[in-house]
Formats: structure tokens, C-alpha cells, sequence
């Protein structure tokens, strides 16, 4: 026996050689390749037994083997398997140095399988029936390194796949969400793009809706409020289920209330052949008032709505709710425009009737000779009747164009038209009110006629406003100036006066509807300028005025010129 241990000793060289050969394989799984090194170990020292604890990645267990025990040793292998546990929990520090307890039947050695710099793996247990001499301990020390060495180089390479699948679960989660996200954007995108593309909500909503489903669900209700506070649906989506009576039951559960809250989800129970749906109710809200609500549900798919469902159909309810209250306040302008313009109809024709009605009477009496004292009292009060039934007549005048503009409806005549005798009809117009306060009146026109392609009856309309505010604005004795000439553009007309000018302030809002600065706010309605812009936009022209304080003021307008006008008869406008 001794001649053949002897043998193993000087054999250990050959036998070390083996193990790495056998741990160089690799084609097993470690307890195979444990197995084979605890052989070649028993082969070297006639071992009693031998227990491997593991605790890495490679494998967490307790696994021993007989040597020399005999088959009736089984007590003592699991006494031995116990020993090794306990040594190794002394080993890492998670337990007491185990006592000797006078079970073991030889030597024992317990070696931590653990690598520089690195935890320790795991230890290696072996037993040998008589005391381990150093040469022993050399060979078996030199066996746990290596098997150590490839514990730690099996374990970076299963930590080196956990990172890839780490790394691939959350490249995939990641481009996951890339995706749901490039698709919440496209059907944001394609929501505003159709919702601007119309004030008509109902077929707006209607083709929102569409584009939610079935990102956001199998089912999509709108329902919102018309200008008379009713509900009213106004578009209604399935992916693939068309089924209305699943329409009714999802936006009954989502119904708009008094006072409605936040968002919800919650489950609701369908009738057959449907059987459940995860339900989201958005309100739909527009500064601070409830306008309707959007009702979305998942029925087939077997999803639920996570939070980021809820974000996106947050921000598509905000704005659905923002394009119908933009719809319901266009719907509503609308209404109160038909109603003004209906209103302004009826006065027009109700007031212009017994207007025609004075004019008739006052002109009648100016027409009467003249006889005596008192009929020349008669006389100068039909003046003023006569007087204040023409600017009647012209307040009601504005009132129509007002609408009219506003409307965008203001209707122009576009004739080839002289120049010349529409000033000459605004001069003499203006020509009264010029005398009584000593003004000159100047036109300045070229040599060459002048024809524009315009309405003549509105432009004198423009001139006489124009002249009528320089007359109005220019003290007594001054001058107001009408002008004319061509340009690349077409033929541009002024009216000057020597008046008080206008500041730079003010400038900016001479032609907004009502304005008039504080100073002359008693001297007019604040239309005349609007509806003059609005009767030059009209002719495709452009309006402006230039002016500083204390030099007068110059307003000037264009006026289209029709082709091979320069040299053509025209007509006079009239």
C-alpha cells in the first residue's frame, strides 16, 4: 500500500497536468468537471471524502463524494456535508468557527476556492484517514487554485451574458418606448392637423377620433356640450368593432357630471358577447370650463390604461377641448352676427322709411317760393330737418357698411372710371362746409386724364370723408389740398390739410373701428376711416396717412388702373 502511495506522491506532477486538462475541456457542467478533479485527487491520496460548497453564479450548492467511506458511511457523509457548510459560513464571515466535535475519522482540509482581488466562490473539503502531510496539502492546495481560476472565469462569463441580457432587455425597452412615443407624437400631429383644419367641430372631432384608435383603445367617444349647453356626440372611432350599442355603454360610464374631476380608469362590465373593458374617462376642459368629455375603452386587446395612456389622452383631450370651445365661441360669434345684421336690416329699412318720408316733406317745403317773414322761418327749419335726415341717412349708411366689411361681404362696382369727376363730386360736396368756415379747396390733378378700374360712388364715399376730416380738423382760413398722380403701383390720391396734425401715437390707430383720439372724440362716430380702409381693401388698394404735429396731415389711398387705360374713354362716376 505504501509502495503505491509513494508512487501517487511522486506521480503528483502528472496528476496536476490531468486536472488541467480536464478543466482545459470545458465540455461539462462544473459538478461533472468537480467530479473528475475530486478523482484524480482520491487517485493521488486515497481520500476518505470529499465536499464542494458553491456559492456564485456558476451554481449555489453542496455536493460531496465517497472515497474510502463504505456504503453503510452515510451518516458521516452528511456529517462531513454539514462541516463544510459550516466552515465555509466561517470562511465568509457570516458565522462562528465550527468546534471539533470528535466525528472525523482522519485529517481534514477546508481550502476557499477564491481567486486575487475576487469573493470567495465557494471551498473545497477533503478527508484523508491518515494526518495530510505538507506535500499534500501543496498538491491539494494547487488543485483548488486551479479549479478556483475556473469557477472565477465561468462566473464573468455568466455575469458578462447577464449584462448582455440586461442590456438587451433594456435597449428593447428603451426602443419600445421610442416607438410608442414617435406614435404618440404622429397622433398629436395628425389630431391638430385636423383639427385646424376647420371651425366646424363636428367634422373636426369626428376625424380626431379616428386617428386615437387603437393606440388608445378599441373604442373612441367625444361627447360635448352645443351653444345651448345640450350634450351633443360629436364623433365616435372603433378599431375594427363598430358596434354602437358599445359606443353608448363606454360613454355612459364617462358621461359628463356637475363639477367633473380629474381623470379616471376603472373597469366596467359589458353586456355579452363582450365581457370586460378597461375604461378612460378624460374631461375635457377649456380655461376652467367643462366642454365636454372623451371616453376611451379597451375591450378585446386584454390591456389595461398605464399611466402613459392616460398622458397622451390627457394631452388629446386638452386639445379636442381647446378646438370645440374655439369652435362653440366661432359658432356663437357667428349667430350673434346673423342676429346684428338681421337687426341692422330691420332698423335700416324701419328707419329709412319714415326718414324718406321727412326728406320728402323738407325738400317739398324748400321748394316752396318763398312769400313772407314767417315762410322763410319755415324755410330754414325745413334747412334743418333736411340736415339732420341726411346724416341720419349716412349713420344708417355706415351701419350697413360696418357689417357689411366685418362680414367680409362689402360689394364694389369695378368700372373703368375718370378721376377727375369724382373729386370734382367730393369737392363739391365738401363745398359748403368749406365756405362757412373760409377754406380754400385746391386739386391739384395732372394734365393727362387719370382712369382707375374703381366703384366711383364708393370712392367719393372715401373722398368725402377724407375731405369732410380735413375740413373738420383745419381751423378757419386754412387750406385742404386733393392731389393726384401715377405711379409703378397704379394712381395714388391725397387729401392734404393745413390743420393741427396728428402725434406719432396715434398714427397706428387712426383706422380701427370706433378709435378717435381723446381731443375730437366728440366730432364723429369713429367709422368714417374704417369703412374708408375697408372700401380701398376692397378696390385691392392701400390706404396710409403721414403726418406730424402742427404741419397738417396728408392721407393717401390707391387705386388700380385697368389695362390700356391710359388714353380711353371713360365713364364719369355718378
Amino acid at each position: 500500500m505504501h509502495a503505491v502511495l509513494d508512487h501517487a506522491e511522486h506521480d503528483r506532477v502528472s496528476l496536476l497536468y490531468e486536472v488541467s486538462q480536464i478543466l482545459a475541456t470545458r465540455q461539462s457542467g462544473v459538478l461533472g468537471l468537480a467530479s473528475a478533479v475530486f478523482d484524480v485527487m482520491h487517485r493521488a491520496l486515497r481520500l476518505r471524502s470529499g465536499v464542494l460548497v458553491l456559492d456564485c453564479a456558476v451554481a449555489r450548492c453542496v455536493r460531496a463524494w465517497r472515497g474510502e467511506l463504505d456504503v453503510d458511511d452515510e451518516r458521516y457523509l452528511r456529517i462531513a456535508r454539514e462541516r463544510a457548510r459550516s466552515m465555509y459560513r466561517f470562511l465568509v464571515g457570516e458565522g462562528p468557527r465550527p468546534r471539533e466535535d470528535g466525528s472525523t475519522r482522519g485529517s481534514f482540509v477546508v481550502l476557499p476556492l477564491v481567486v486575487s482581488g475576487s469573493p470567495i466562490l465557494g471551498a473545497l473539503q477533503v478527508e484523508q484517514t491518515r494526518p495530510l502531510r505538507e506535500t499534500d496539502l501543496v498538491f491539494i492546495s494547487t488543485v483548488v487554485n486551479q479549479l478556483a481560476v475556473e469557477l472565477a472565469r465561468r462566473s464573468a462569463i455568466i455575469a458578462v451574458r447577464a449584462a448582455e441580457r440586461v442590456r438587451r432587455r433594456a435597449a428593447e425597452r428603451d426602443r419600445a418606448v421610442a416607438e410608442r412615443d414617435l406614435l404618440a407624437h404622429k397622433l398629436l400631429a395628425d389630431v391638430s392637423a385636423a383639427l385646424g383644419a376647420s371651425l366646424d367641430c363636428r367634422t373636426t372631432v369626428a376625424k380626431s377620433v379616428a386617428h386615437a384608435v387603437p393606440l388608445l383603445g378599441d373604442v373612441c367617444v367625444v361627447e360635448a356640450l352645443d351653444v345651448r349647453g345640450r350634450p351633443e356626440r360629436l364623433g365616435t372611432a372603433f378599431a375594427g368593432l363598430d358596434d354602437p350599442r358599445l359606443a353608448d355603454e363606454v360613454l355612459q360610464a364617462a358621461r359628463m357630471q356637475p363639477g367633473d374631476g380629474p381623470a379616471t380608469v376603472s373597469d366596467l362590465s359589458l353586456s355579452p358577447p363582450w365581457r370586460k373593458a378597461s375604461v378612460a374617462r378624460i374631461p375635457l376642459v377649456a380655461q376652467g370650463n367643462a366642454v365636454g368629455v372623451l371616453a376611451l375603452a379597451m375591450v378585446r386587446s386584454g390591456r389595461r390604461y398605464g399611466e402613459h395612456h392616460l398622458a397622451l389622452a390627457q394631452e388629446l383631450g386638452r386639445r379636442l377641448a381647446m378646438s370645440i370651445a374655439n369652435a362653440r365661441l366661432h359658432e356663437e360669434a357667428e349667430i350673434a352676427n346673423r342676429q346684428r345684421q338681421d337687426v341692422l336690416a330691420m332698423v335700416s329699412h324701419d328707419l329709412r322709411s319714415p326718414l324718406n318720408a321727412i326728406l320728402f316733406v323738407a325738400q317739398s317745403m324748400l321748394r316752396t317760393p318763398v312769400a313772407s317773414d314767417r315762410r322763410k322761418g319755415d324755410r330754414k327749419k325745413a334747412e334743418i330737418v333736411k340736415r339732420c335726415a341726411d346724416r341720419m341717412n349716412r349713420l344708417i349708411q355706415d351701419l350697413l357698411d360696418l357689417t357689411s366689411i366685418e362680414a367680409g361681404h362689402l360689394s364694389v362696382d369695378l368700372r373703368r372710371t375718370a378721376l377727375a369727376p369724382t373729386v370734382q363730386a367730393a369737392i363739391d360736396a365738401a363745398g359748403p362746409a368749406a365756405d362757412a368756415k373760409r377754406q380754400r379747396l385746391e386739386v391739384r390733378l395732372p394734365d393727362e386724364p387719370l382712369v382707375v378700374l374703381c366703384d366711383g360712388c364708393r370712392i367719393i364715399q372715401v373722398l368725402s370723408n377724407l375731405v369732410g376730416n380735413a375740413i373738420k380738423f383745419t381751423p378757419p382760413g386754412g387750406a385742404v389740398t386733393i392731389s393726384a398722380e401715377r405711379d409703378a403701383h397704379g394712381v395714388v390720391v391725397r387729401v392734404s390739410d393745413t390743420g393741427p396734425g396728428i402725434s406719432e401715437a396715434h398714427l397706428p390707430h387712426v383706422f380701427e373701428r370706433y378709435w378717435q383720439a381723446r381731443e375730437t372724440a366728440s366730432k364723429g362716430t369713429g367709422l368714417g376711416l374704417y369703412i374708408a380702409k375697408g372700401i380701398i381693401d376692397a378696390h385691392g388698394g392701400d390706404i396710409g396717412v403721414a403726418s406730424e404735429l402742427g404741419r397738417g396731415a396728408t392721407f393717401h389711398f390707391t387705386l388700380p388702373i385697368p389695362a390700356g387705360a391710359e388714353h380711353a374713354p371713360s365713364e364719369a362716376a355718378g
